[in-house]
């Protein structure tokens, strides 16, 4: 675990954690907890323009959000002064995910009541066309793509992935989340036991070691359920350099 000043603030350079929307959030927030070994941690947020800089207060050491726009100036900060987290997931499983999303809970002030009533009156089968298209200036999930992966064109940031974090339970590999845990606290600065590393693989999916609830269904590959062939070439259309450049296909034969 990393040092502690005497009066209890980690006495380490400040934090920052941005994700893609619909990447696992929650799920990276329980891992959090697990490895620093608290039930809560106060995170920063953003109470203006998600386009615009925010105001990251000197005092927080965790600074934990989703790859807003405001955030680009961060990228250039020095690794003396932040520690640097991107968490993303395959886009496709992502758009699926905030089809869902938009169609139960809507997406933040900045969207216009109108257009998520719009999407909400969509039959089924046209949710996922009109996902993909969501337009950037309402946040369409594009925007994060592109932004995480500038974020990812940067050496001092860590790439994490949905995929290697999910475990077994999600479709995805015991040894390869287990070296991901101990990757990323390495890269926080701690120094953690083995059985450490076990017990938050055997914690992750569910919801035992926090209190905290982590997605609809946590499931990787899940896409090819819900993607007809029209949305699958739309999406190439739209976004499939993206996915190419994150690294989930290497082109647009899939």
């Amino acid at each position: 675990m990393a040092d502690e000043t005497d009066d209890g603030a980690w006495s380490k350079k400040r934090t920052l954690f941005l994700t893609v929307p619909k990447s696992g959030s929650h799920l990276l927030k329980k891992m959090l907890y697990m490895i620093i070994g608290e039930e809560s941690i106060d995170f920063t947020s953003i109470d203006g323009d998600p386009f615009n800089p925010p105001l990251i207060s000197d005092t927080q050491y965790f600074i934990f959000n989703h790859a807003y726009p405001g955030f680009s100036g961060y990228r250039g900060c020095s690794t003396g002064e932040y520690t640097k987290v991107i968490l993303i997931r395959d886009p496709r499983d992502a758009i699926v995910s905030f089809s869902y999303m938009l169609r139960d809970k809507g997406w933040g002030w900045w969207t216009p009541e109108t257009v998520i009533t719009r999407f909400q009156k969509l039959q089924e089968n046209e949710r996922l066309a009109h996902a993909i298209l969501f337009p950037d200036e309402h946040l369409g999930l594009r925007v994060f793509f592109r932004e995480a992966i500038a974020w990812m064109n940067d050496p001092d940031v860590f790439v994490l992935r949905f995929e290697d974090i999910i475990g077994p339970d999600g479709g995805g590999d015991r040894l390869t989340q287990e070296k991901t845990i101990r990757a990323l606290s390495t890269h926080l600065g701690f120094d953690m036991p083995e059985e450490q590393v076990d017990f938050i693989a055997d914690n992750m999916f569910g919801p035992a070691g926090t209190k905290e609830t982590s997605f609809r269904k946590g499931q990787i590959g899940t896409w090819p359920q819900y993607l007809t062939e029209n949305d699958k070439e739309l999406f190439k259309s739209v976004m499939g350099e993206e996915l190419i450049q994150m690294g989930y296909a290497e082109n647009h034969d899939w």
